[in-house]
């Protein structure tokens, strides 16, 4: 669930506030009243900003009561006599997911995006930017993981029934030296060895040279490959839902 809240701040003006709320999260996914609550703050840095990123889409899907347009938000304020308020969603936006899978014509309007095409769209983008290593939502979690030093809070919030999964799957192999000599160092080249950035190669080329890239595009298995895609769509016309084989077929051949 998503709610955005105004908070009046001490100066008189007020901040945006996106209150995040995870159900049936991994490790109690059986109690639906067990659920972690995420606030995500206003921020200058627009790439940071989660808020802007969901009021983008909250606008487009015409989500809120009486806020039409971007525009019409950013010239919202809070009532005189409050100090917070919750703005309200129109009620056929309550139970329709904000990430949502793609289909023949635009964005799907019920179904959500699946964590398997989420994972294929990291990827991609990780290997673009230069990425050796797949970035994996898994690596995203582990960074997240070796950030939190509390082992209770990052079990609950990674969803880990005992600390001993993070200690094996999460913790990062690479160690301090001080750890075992008891000084203390510096920790930034450390944090950088943990990183992935570590093997990313920023010039690395995002295509082929355009006669390899056209020797590549005129090899019989490409051809094939296209031919193959081309009978999948035929067959799936614009109903993917209705033809979820042929949607597969053509899916894993766009891959």
């Amino acid at each position: 669930d998503c709610h955005v809240h105004m908070l009046r701040e001490a100066d008189g003006g007020f901040s945006f506030e996106l209150e995040v709320i995870q159900r049936y999260v991994k490790g109690r996914r059986k109690d639906e009243n067990d659920n972690i609550h995420i606030v995500l703050n206003s921020a200058k840095d627009l790439q940071r900003n989660g808020i802007m990123f969901f009021f983008v889409m909250a606008i487009a899907d015409k989500a809120f009561k009486c806020y039409e347009t971007l525009g019409d938000l950013m010239r919202a304020r809070l009532p005189r006599d409050r100090d917070s308020w919750t703005l309200e969603r129109k009620d056929d936006a309550c139970e329709r997911p904000v990430l949502r899978m793609a289909c023949t014509n635009g964005v799907h309007k019920t179904r959500a995006l699946t964590f398997a095409a989420l994972r294929d769209q990291i990827v991609s983008l990780g290997k673009r930017v230069g990425y050796r290593d797949n970035v994996k939502v898994h690596a995203i979690r582990a960074s997240v993981a070796n950030k939190i030093k509390d082992p209770e809070i990052r079990k609950r919030l990674l969803g880990h029934k005992s600390t001993e999964i993070y200690d094996r799957h999460y913790a990062s192999k690479i160690v301090d030296v001080s750890e075992y000599l008891g000084e203390t160092s510096s920790t930034k080249n450390i944090e950088m060895l943990r990183s992935m950035n570590h093997r990313r190669d920023r010039h690395a080329p995002r295509d082929l040279p355009r006669k390899e890239q056209d020797e590549f595009d005129q090899s019989p298995e490409v051809q094939e490959l296209k031919k193959s895609i081309a009978e999948a769509t035929a067959k799936m016309g614009d109903k993917p839902d209705k033809n979820s084989a042929q949607f597969k077929e053509r899916q894993k051949g766009s891959v």
